[in-house]
Formats: structure tokens, sequence, C-alpha cells
């Protein structure tokens, strides 16, 4: 078929070029369902191809898989679960069908995607040093299972080629926990791997096949010590934390298809740019002390956040609010990438279609950060002032736009 043997010289040939410019590929994203939801809404205040869009700006930065996790939450206090997808299991109220819009769209334009498993809010006030709260650690895990195996029942049989695999939710830090001593940071490696177990279990009872997905934090403090050395304080040491997760890896059943892609926290402020190297080598030092099969990559943070002094001195605090985060430079982003080269197998990122695709922001971010991956050169042309500025009342428009339907409009 000459029409097939085009397609495939054709695609030769982009991916030779790649090749042969040196092209970085972000092989996978974060998106969350409280913005692409608005996309088909005839309400949008946006582009109306915003999906095709971000679609060919994907395509072209290399990512094929995006992770949705936000399916499913349970509140303290609340016997019910919250999802947001046809669920039939008991304790569970359906709030919304986000995650149809998700698969009908990695159908449509060819991407993988992974699934989220619920996550109980009260997670992170637990500690699994306690035998209660390891109790509820282990009835959440089996839950998380009971939604893998509702979720592939539904979606790997409607989107049997774009069902990637499954998310954990449940986010890891370097708590102070990792500096009481040896015992105490096994007990709670072990106790994670255990709850990690009952989950890997029910995935090979569904399809050992799709991989399990996990991402955890790390805050660097340098007021932190080892208990040996007058601690504990703070949190988890460098030193400590590949001692965790190198105990971890080597209790928990991970397969060859399962990833772990730690965020470097960059964008959240628990590492400085100066800092992220290390820790990025300390998770895969982990992984090979512990001779896992897991793949390692890079979970690269491409937001900012306020300085320090915006969140506390009130008088100096922008308009915008306390609490905004902002497109990372994409000079940053670059230095990001650089140790994820460096150090891990590839690159997922959090997140270009909220920070840096030109559907959310300036189409700069997106032209400066491509010529990067192709060239792994910066930005060349110096700024200027634009020849006119023009200043849209958006808040008008939503105030109006709300009172035609009805409803508040975002």
């Amino acid at each position: 078929d000459m029409g097939v043997l085009k397609k495939s010289f054709f695609f030769f040939l982009v991916c030779a070029s790649f090749l042969m410019a040196g092209f970085i590929p972000i092989e996978g994203t974060f998106i969350q369902a409280w913005m692409y939801a608005r996309w088909d809404e005839p309400s949008y205040i946006g582009p109306k191809d915003a999906w095709d869009k971000e679609a060919s700006y994907w395509k072209s930065l290399g990512i094929t898989q995006v992770i949705d996790g936000d399916i499913a939450y349970k509140n303290a206090g609340d016997p019910n679960w919250r999802a947001c997808y046809d669920s039939k299991l008991d304790s569970v109220v359906v709030e919304c069908y986000d995650k149809d819009i998700i698969f009908a769209k990695a159908k449509k334009y060819g991407w993988k995607v992974y699934i989220g498993m619920g996550v109980d809010n009260d997670w992170w006030n637990w500690d699994l040093t306690n035998d209660e709260h390891f109790l509820k650690f282990k009835a959440a895990m089996m839950k998380a299972g009971a939604f893998a195996h509702e979720l592939y029942d539904i979606y790997n049989t409607q989107y049997p080629e774009n069902f990637g695999g499954f998310y954990s939710v449940y986010e890891v830090w370097n708590h102070n926990k990792f500096n009481y001593g040896d015992s105490i940071r096994n007990l709670y490696a072990d106790r994670l791997a255990e709850g990690f177990n009952i989950v890997i279990d029910s995935l090979n009872k569904i399809d050992s096949t799709k991989p399990l997905l996990f991402s955890q934090f790390a805050t660097d403090d340098p007021h932190s010590f080892d208990i040996s050395e007058g601690g504990p304080y703070g949190f988890g040491t460098l030193e400590n934390n590949e001692k965790f997760w190198t105990r971890f890896y080597e209790k928990a059943n991970f397969r060859e298809q399962d990833k772990n892609l730690p965020m470097d926290a960059v964008g959240g402020g628990g590492q400085r740019i100066e800092t992220v190297e290390p820790w990025t080598k300390a998770y895969g030092d982990a992984v090979k002390n512990a001779n896992s099969p897991i793949d390692y990559y890079a979970n690269i943070e491409s937001f900012q956040q306020p300085p320090y002094h915006f969140l506390y001195d009130t008088k100096r605090t922008p308009l915008y609010g306390q609490n905004y985060n902002s497109p990372a430079p994409v000079g940053r982003f670059a230095r990001q990438i650089a140790v994820a080269q460096r150090h891990t197998k590839g690159i997922f990122n959090f997140a270009f279609s909220h920070y840096h695709s030109p559907v959310n922001s300036i189409p700069g971010y997106y032209n400066v950060l491509l010529n990067y991956l192709q060239t792994q050169k910066g930005d060349e042309m110096a700024p200027r002032l634009p020849d006119s500025i023009i200043v849209i009342d958006t808040l008008a428009k939503n105030i109006a736009l709300s009172q035609e339907l009805g409803r508040d409009v975002i």
C-alpha cells in the first residue's frame, strides 16, 4: 500500500530529523479536568479549537502520554467517596464525568492515558509507623484496587488502544520520620511498600501488562539532621531519603513496566535549581541499589511560585493574590531538563498544558521551549516593547456571561 509506505517514510523522516537535531522529547504530561473540561463548552472564553491546538503542541514536543489523577477522593469525616466517572461502587457519589472527556480525546489524537485510583485526603495526616494509621492506609489501597478494577472494565473496554495504565495519587515526601534512625525509617518504608503491593496485586489480577506510575517529592532542608547528629529536625536528609527509597524499592513488588517519576520540586519550592541534581541522582541510585526493575523517569515542575515576600508581606502582595503559580522561565525549565537527561530515562512534566501551552499562556513560552528541545539553545533575541497594548476587561465579560447563562463563569 503506497499510502502506508508514504506515511511510514514521513514518520521515519520526522524521527530522523529529531535524532539529527538532538531533539529532547517530553514524553508525558499531567493534566487536570478543572481546566480541560471547559474547552468544549460554548461559554469557554478561549480558542474554540482548543483541543486541536493542544494536540498539535503536544505532538511537537513529543508528548504521547497523559496522566489524569483526579478520579475520586474522600475527605475527613465524609463516609462517601466523590468520583468523576460512572462508578457503581458502594459509598461512591458520582459528581462529574470528566474521564469520559480525556479518553475520548485520547482516542481522537492517539494518546495513552494513565488514570488515578482515588485518594483519601486523610493521607496527609497519617503516620505509617502508627498501627491505626497503617490500617487506614491499607484500606485505602484496597479501595484503590477496587477503583482500578472498575476503571479498567469501563475504559479499557471502550478505549483499549488508549488505556495506558494506572497512577497512584498518594504522594510521599521526605518527612521527619526519615531521620529517626534505621528501624523507624525501615518500618515506614516497609509499610508503604506493603500498601503498594496491595495495589500491584490488584493490578496483576486485572491486567498484568498495565503499568503503575507514582510520583513522590522531597524538600531540601539545610537544617535537617540525622538523629545520630543531634536531630531529628526538619525534613529527611538527602542521605536518609536515598536510604528510605532503597528499602522501599527492595520491598515493593514492582514490574518492568512500572514507572517512578519523582517531582523535582523546583516549582513547588522544595528544591532550588542548585540543589535538584543530587536529589534527582539519589532516587536513581536507590533504584539501582535495590536492584528494582522499575523504570526511573523525571517529573519536571514547570511552574514557579511568588517570591517569599509576596506570600508573607501583605504590603507588597501583588493584586493577583497570595497563592498563584505562573509559568517558569524557560531558562530554568531547560536547566531542569538537563538534570533529568543526565540521571533519568525520560521526562514527564507538571504541567505543560497549564503553564506553557499557548492555549493557556502567551505563545512565547512555547516557542522558546520548542526551540530549546530542538536545538538545546536558548532565545538569542532580546525582548522589545510591544507596538501596542490591548486591555480586555475579562471580569466584566465574565459577569455579563454569568448573567446571560444564569450561573457562575470562571
